[in-house]
This record gives structure tokens, C-alpha cells and sequence, in this order.
């Protein structure tokens, strides 16, 4: 169960049904983490963000799309 049942009402509410519905529950919660986190927090922290301002070039290995489409094609029992 859902520890905090508003926060999951509100997250459920702002995305469309159907993205989410039928989905394994590790899809949903990478779908979600993709929409919410991903973009808004670690890019610009961790990743670009931090990388400009001491002028390096770096690779985070999650935006490798090699690597994602391997992971992807993964069935969810062994991703867990």
C-alpha cells in the first residue's frame, strides 16, 4: 500500500490514465520517476547544472540509449 495516500491521489490525478493503467507497478514508479525527478532535480543538479559550472563534459549512464533500450527490453522480475 501507498504510505501517503493524498500525495498518490494527486500524482494520479495529474497524469493521464491510460500512461498508467495496466502497467507493472516498477513500470509506473519509472514512468513517474522520468516525469518528475528525472528532468526537474537530477539533470539539473547532478548533471548538467553541476558539470557547466566547473566546466567539465560529462555522461550520466541512464541518458545512454544503448543502455536503456537494453534495460527496457527487460521483464520487470528481473529488474527488481
Amino acid at each position: 500500500a501507498f504510505p501517503f495516500p493524498e500525495m498518490q491521489m494527486r500524482l494520479v490525478a495529474a497524469f493521464p490514465s491510460q500512461v498508467l493503467e495496466g502497467r507493472h507497478p516498477l513500470h509506473r514508479s519509472l514512468y513517474l520517476w522520468n516525469k518528475l525527478g528525472l528532468a526537474g532535480y537530477i539533470l539539473p543538479t547532478v548533471g548538467d547544472g553541476a558539470e557547466m559550472a566547473e566546466g567539465l563534459e560529462g555522461r550520466l549512464p541512464f541518458l545512454d540509449h544503448l543502455l536503456f533500450e537494453r534495460v527496457r527490453g527487460l521483464p520487470p522480475e528481473q529488474l527488481m
